[in-house]
């Protein structure tokens, strides 16, 4: 094997080992499917065997609008709601916050998949008005309000210097990222570039890595 070919297998190679790695992972588990049986005995929206022993022990009840706004457990054992949340009636200021940023998904696909049934443990979605140019790192920055980006990407032409300044290794690092500093997870950079080949095995890995950070705390 030559030395040319050899630097070619390295890249998949690598993608393979880390793709091993990520099977290795016990996938966080939650039931896809109501027990459409048991919810409608119950008057529920949704209902769940959550342990996986046949019976049903996690319940989701909706409003009028269809948006979830109780939440309800069976303790008993016996297939039916036993302990109750409102979700409505819980105190923002007394109560942990999850925030998710989702990005690059534009409003209209998000509200098609509202209207469909899906996420309706949340409000329906709204519009907002997005700072120019639209892009990931700008918008992000001021969203939260923080340091500004050096430039609209990692690679940029700098005035001062006459010459591209950046680049991949950059990014990389996320020199253009200050905001990242604000965030309690946030996947090493490098799964940015995976995640374009195997998004859903980088979803599972990124899920099940923030779930284990807030489980912690």
């Amino acid at each position: 094997m030559n030395s040319r070919m050899s630097k070619r297998l390295i890249g998949p190679i690598v993608l393979l080992l880390v793709l091993v790695a990520l099977g290795c992972r016990k996938p966080v588990y939650f039931p896809v499917q109501s027990v459409t049986a048991s919810a409608e005995a119950l008057g529920a929206a949704g209902a769940y065997d959550t342990d996986g022993d046949g019976q049903v022990d996690f319940f989701t009840f909706a409003g009028p609008d269809g948006r979830i706004t109780r939440i309800a457990y069976d303790t008993r054992g016996d297939g039916r709601p036993d302990w109750a949340v409102g979700l409505d009636d819980i105190d923002p200021a007394h109560c942990r916050h999850l925030v998710l940023i989702l990005d690059g998904l534009a409003y209209d696909l998000v509200r098609r998949y509202y209207d469909a049934g899906g996420l309706r443990m949340f409000h329906p979605p709204s519009r907002m008005i997005a700072p120019y140019p639209t892009m990931t790192d700008l918008s992000l920055e001021d969203a939260l309000g923080y340091v500004p980006c050096r430039a609209y990407e990692a690679l940029y032409f700098d005035h001062r210097e006459n010459r591209l300044i950046g680049g991949r290794g950059d990014y990389l690092a996320g020199e253009n990222e200050p905001y990242n500093a604000l965030l309690d997870y946030r996947a090493a950079l490098i799964w940015d570039a995976i995640g374009y080949v195997e998004p859903w095995a980088v979803f599972g890995k990124e899920v099940n890595d923030a779930k284990r950070l807030l489980d912690s705390s």
